[in-house]
């Protein structure tokens, strides 16, 4: 019972934070757009350009990519090898190759992670803060661990579906 009680909870988790991705993009994405928006007509049309349209456009960027990557692949509308794996039709390759995919997806995401937390490191060190906003840079770059941690997370979740999946098959 405990077992089951624990992957019951890693499920509800995995969903919160797949809400909570969709939360920031759903925030982010129309405020970037309707920015854009806003300073085009500005630039175009009233020949004022606004100086922190670009620093808040490029945070807002910088969110939506880095959560979007996480999402895009929690939901598996990513590009990957699904063009190939949809084509095989021996269960157990089709499985082999997703569960290497995961592999690498899971190793590629403790880079960014480990990176990312340099940079997060290094910009807190140096107290580097946006110019218009005054916003420390540590908190706009800590979106790199953060989606690094979130595409662990789902990676971890996936190779975990697949084992199940395959133990699950070869009965």
């Amino acid at each position: 019972m405990g077992v089951c009680y624990t992957a019951m909870a890693i499920k509800s988790v995995y969903h919160k934070l797949g809400r909570l991705e969709e939360g920031i993009l759903l925030v982010c994405i129309p405020f970037l757009i309707s920015l854009i928006f806003i300073e085009v007509i500005f630039r175009y049309l009233i020949k004022i350009t606004l100086g922190w349209y670009s620093e808040m456009t490029t945070i807002l960027y910088m969110w939506s990519i880095f959560i979007g990557v996480s999402y895009t692949y929690r939901v598996n509308r990513h590009l990957s090898l699904v063009l190939l794996v949809e084509r095989i039709k021996n269960f157990k390759i089709k499985n082999f190759i997703q569960l290497i995919s995961e592999i690498f997806v899971f190793v590629s995401s403790l880079y960014i992670i480990y990176f990312g937390s340099i940079i997060v490191s290094e910009q807190f060190s140096r107290g580097f803060k946006t110019m218009y906003f005054g916003i420390p840079m540590y908190v706009v770059s800590l979106v790199i661990p953060i989606s690094g941690v979130l595409i662990l997370m789902t990676s971890g979740y996936k190779m975990v579906y697949l084992l199940k999946e395959k133990s699950d098959g070869e009965k």
